[in-house]
């Protein structure tokens, strides 16, 4: 899954797409999050969360 990026170049602003399913604060890192998502391209969500052994 691509995540969007927006870059504002007149003031130096950037921001990524917001994800549904991620908001909120957050107790995992980007790189698991990115993770995840490479992961639920070839699995399904059940598979990922026994994989990872998490809920």
């Amino acid at each position: 899954m691509k995540i969007q990026r927006y870059k504002c170049k007149d003031y130096d602003y950037d921001q990524q797409e917001q994800i549904t399913f991620a908001n909120g604060s957050q107790s995992y890192t980007f790189r698991f999050a990115k993770y995840v998502i490479d992961l639920l391209g070839s699995m399904t969500l059940k598979d990922v969360a026994g994989r990872l052994g998490i809920s």
